[in-house]
């Protein structure tokens, strides 16, 4: 949920950037369980989705909150970008399917869902600065309480928390998602680790 965006900048990928995102793709494909690459595929797109509507109905205040206006004329630029949907691709098994696996309580899953939030953007952030040679071109958070480089904003913890709770209402449409798409993967092969 970026305040802002910075423009693409591909002239600043080097040939390291491809090596390591290469390496990236190759050990998301051969080692991570096809459960939970089809979960993370799915949070991905829906995610996509989320931030794409969040700034078509926001407006960035000039402290570098945001406010939800959705009528208003004023809001932003309806936005999502490649780099954010593949980071969620990428990272998705960790935080959200080894997440879910290792806090058990559905309670304590919301709860702390805004620190597994800001520890994947901590990561990804400087993953993707790393990649586009010292800036992150999926989200740049401005504002006072605005931490590590721009990756987190301290004012999204309860957006966040809300994620959190949509996130485990709807994980029991994730399971009956997975069981009726599995014949057609399976024979797919979309997913070559099981």
């Amino acid at each position: 949920m970026s305040n802002t965006h910075q423009p693409q900048n591909v002239s600043r990928w080097t040939p390291l950037s491809t090596l390591a995102c290469a390496i990236s793709a190759l050990l998301w494909l051969y080692f991570v369980p096809a459960r939970a690459k089809f979960d993370a595929s799915i949070v991905a797109l829906a995610y996509a989705g989320i931030e794409y509507s969040w700034y078509a109905t926001t407006v960035e205040l000039p402290d570098g909150n945001v406010k939800f206006a959705p009528f208003s004329k004023h809001c932003r630029k309806p936005f999502t970008s490649l780099p954010q949907f593949w980071s969620n691709v990428l990272m998705q098994p960790i935080f959200y399917t080894l997440y879910r696996s290792l806090v058990s309580s559905t309670y304590w899953r919301i709860i702390l869902y805004p620190f597994d939030a800001w520890l994947f953007e901590i990561i990804c952030g400087y993953f993707l600065m790393f990649l586009y040679g010292g800036y992150n071109p999926a989200w740049f958070y401005v504002g006072e309480d605005v931490y590590c480089h721009g990756n987190i904003k301290m004012a999204h913890g309860k957006l966040w928390l809300l994620l959190g709770v949509v996130i485990e209402v709807t994980a029991p449409f994730m399971d009956k998602l997975w069981i009726a798409f599995l014949p057609m993967l399976a024979n797919l092969n979309l997913f070559p680790s099981s």
